[in-house]
């Protein structure tokens, strides 16, 4: 009997782990975390025998010099390959060959000119550098030499969002651990020689310049055959009409790396300028020890982005809540906890590895690394708040964190030293983190809880017959031609339309199937297809008359849908949008739950974009539409007082009207 259960026992685990070896995620999440455990434990290794070779000085010392060209070259990192990653994975899974060899081209070309300008900046501030930061003027030369290796790694960012973006991930893991093999046996084989400080900055500067040729040759190969011919010859102008957007992104992208340098680069030097070096060599220790949950941090995140990134570009906004749910509680709180319990462990292990003289560092080690377990937890929400393409958002609370460390750090560390330092960090990480976790649980779960399925939601209007409200006369002044309803429901306004003299063919598309089956079954008038408003399945230019009523309300990323009406509609032809009108809506609503008609004071909770006429007029003219009339519907009292309905077209009835009608055209 025992046997049989154990036997079961065993079958039941191998169709477990062979189960879950079959999906993507955890294969690729996988193969990268073994890598990066690999380099992990190099690293460790690395770091506890050339601390103890080096000593508690000459280890500072080592530190502070990498950490120049590291902060310089920080200044200036774009960090290209994020845009890279969101925009290829939206190209590629739209099929869109030439604006994804754009993309490459614009990647690399911006991250080596950085790269170039950072180095000329290394080689006016090395001799400063070298004496009052290092505090030792002969070691000028190894930051010049360490500045260096930034040329060819700015062939990694681009190339590493090419490999991503294919899901080339063993192929990533392979070149990192092979150039994390190289480095640790070039630092310890040089320093071991008795090169000392300088065998240090060797050692990790031909790793660094390896690994960008590494990259690049496989990048350039992948492009080629992935889209048809290298990158070097793409033509920039497929990005027309997204310039806008990538500049954008990339801009404040900059703003991000430029911000985040405060926490990862400026501490080491900050240190070494108030302090000692001996000081730096315990923070850089504990720094190193804490810093090894990034292997861990950066596989989830090189893996969960893009795939955020191409639900978010085609559309599926309910695969995107459920991943962002799944990986929070099921992968990231777990491993936050399991992280969090080697706290406990390290006062124990750290004397056993390097001796008496590294015991100041082990308090510090326990606040960084409680830190990073924080972090660890919530790795998934850059990789959302950058597939939404809110990264202003970010860079705004990445500023703020940043400053707040500064002005902390400037105020302790003279005083505390590389203690204060680890205190302040986590107790700002701890908040950062947790604000914005709980920031996110309540704009996409809580709130999600109470949006409907969509075909439950569609099915509730075949059920009712129901069909939303609007200025019909105005409206069939514009229908001609090929008419679009985006978001067409039931399809029974658009069978109306059908009807209009000069209405030459009338297309709905919605992702409701109850409510397209509605349509097929009795609209024989129109033609209905399932599909997203992100990513509608018209070639360029196809439409003389796009209407979408009471739909931009319903989406997380109203401007996306604008860009693909504004791509789908002839030049000249009109646009008409119906839209609740925010805040002013909300009065509407009190005065019908006061009526009866309402059953709730709660707002309806799929109107996740509130939008008004100002803010509805803007996004059209961002993405290319000449607004050419802006009208209310349904103002107060209008049923009683007729001469309100001269309101309509009044800036003040604008306000005051309960949803805001625009007409706007393709210039």
């Amino acid at each position: 009997m025992v046997e049989q259960v154990l036997q079961e026992v065993r079958i039941g685990a191998r169709r477990l782990v062979h189960g879950a070896l079959r999906r993507p995620f955890v294969r690729h999440v996988g193969i990268l975390t073994i890598a990066n455990g690999v380099g992990a434990v190099l690293s460790f290794m690395q770091g506890i025998l050339v601390a103890r070779w080096l000593g508690p000085e000459l280890y500072g010392v080592a530190a502070l010099v990498m950490s120049v060209p590291s902060l310089v070259y920080t200044f200036f990192d774009a960090r290209s390959a994020e845009a890279s990653v969101k925009f290829l994975s939206e190209f590629d899974a739209r099929g869109e060959r030439e604006r994804a060899l754009a993309m490459c081209k614009v990647g690399y070309t911006v991250d080596f000119t950085i790269a170039v300008v950072a180095f000329l900046v290394i080689l006016l501030l090395s001799p400063w550098a070298a004496k009052s930061i290092v505090k030792r003027p002969e070691m000028g030369w190894l930051i010049i030499l360490y500045g260096s290796a930034f040329l060819p790694r700015a062939l990694t960012g681009t190339s590493y969002a090419v490999l991503a973006t294919l899901g080339r991930f063993p192929s990533i893991a392979l070149i990192d651990t092979l150039t994390n093999f190289l480095r640790v046996g070039l630092v310890l084989g040089l320093v071991g020689l008795g090169w000392q400080v300088a065998g240090f900055v060797w050692g990790n500067a031909i790793a660094m310049a390896t690994t960008g040729l590494l990259y690049g040759i496989l990048a350039y190969s992948l492009v080629k055959s992935r889209w048809g011919r290298s990158w070097l010859s793409a033509d920039w102008s497929y990005l027309k009409g997204l310039w806008r957007e990538v500049i954008s992104f990339l801009a404040y992208n900059d703003l991000n790396a430029l911000l985040g340098l405060i926490p990862k680069q400026l501490d080491v030097v900050l240190l070494g300028y108030f302090r000692n070096p001996i000081e730096v060599g315990y923070y850089r220790l504990a720094k190193t020890l804490a810093g090894a949950v990034g292997y861990v941090v950066g596989p989830l995140q090189s893996v969960v982005y893009p795939e955020f990134a191409k639900l978010w570009g085609i559309g599926d906004m309910k695969a995107f809540r459920q991943k962002t749910r799944k990986l929070a509680l099921q992968v990231g709180l777990p491993l936050a906890a399991v992280t969090a319990c080697g706290v406990m462990l390290l006062p124990f292990i750290l004397p056993a590895l390097l001796g008496q003289s590294y015991d100041p560092a082990v308090p510090a080690a326990q606040l960084l690394l409680l830190g990073s377990a924080i972090w660890l937890g919530f790795f998934w929400l850059k990789p959302v708040y950058f597939a939404h393409g809110v990264i202003k958002q970010w860079s705004l609370v990445i500023g703020t964190f940043s400053l707040a460390t500064l002005v902390g750090w400037l105020l302790i560390v003279p005083f505390y030293g590389f203690i204060g330092m680890s205190i302040w960090w986590t107790t700002s990480v701890a908040l950062v983190y947790v604000g914005l976790g709980v920031s996110v649980y309540y704009v996409q779960f809580a709130d999600s809880r109470l949006i409907p399925d969509w075909d439950e939601y569609t099915s509730q209007l075949v059920l009712k017959r129901a069909i939303t409200g609007t200025n019909a006369d105005l409206l069939k002044n514009y229908a001609r031609g090929k008419v679009l309803d985006a978001g067409c429901g039931t399809g029974i306004r658009l069978n109306q339309v059908a009807t209009w003299s000069g209405v030459e063919l009338a297309v709905g598309v919605d992702i409701g199937m109850p409510g397209l089956r509605y349509a097929k079954q009795n609209c024989p008038a129109i033609s209905v297809i399932c599909a997203s408003v992100y990513n509608l399945p018209f070639k360029d230019e196809q439409f003389d008359f796009i209407y979408s009523i009471d739909v931009v309300e319903h989406l997380d990323d109203p401007r996306t849908a604008l860009k693909e009406f504004y791509r789908v509609c002839k030049t000249n032809a009109y646009l008409f949008i119906q839209t609740p009108n925010y805040p002013i809506k909300r009065l509407y609503d009190f005065l019908h739950f006061l009526k009866g008609s309402r059953d709730t004071l709660w707002d309806d909770p799929t109107h996740v974009s509130k939008l008004n006429s100002n803010k509805l007029v803007k996004l059209l003219v961002e993405v290319g539409f000449k607004v050419e009339q802006v009208q209310a519907r349904n103002i107060l009292f209008e049923k009683y007082l007729p001469w309100l309905e001269k309101l309509k077209l009044n800036p003040i009835g604008v306000i005051i009207g309960q949803k805001v009608i625009v007409i706007a055209r393709k210039a």
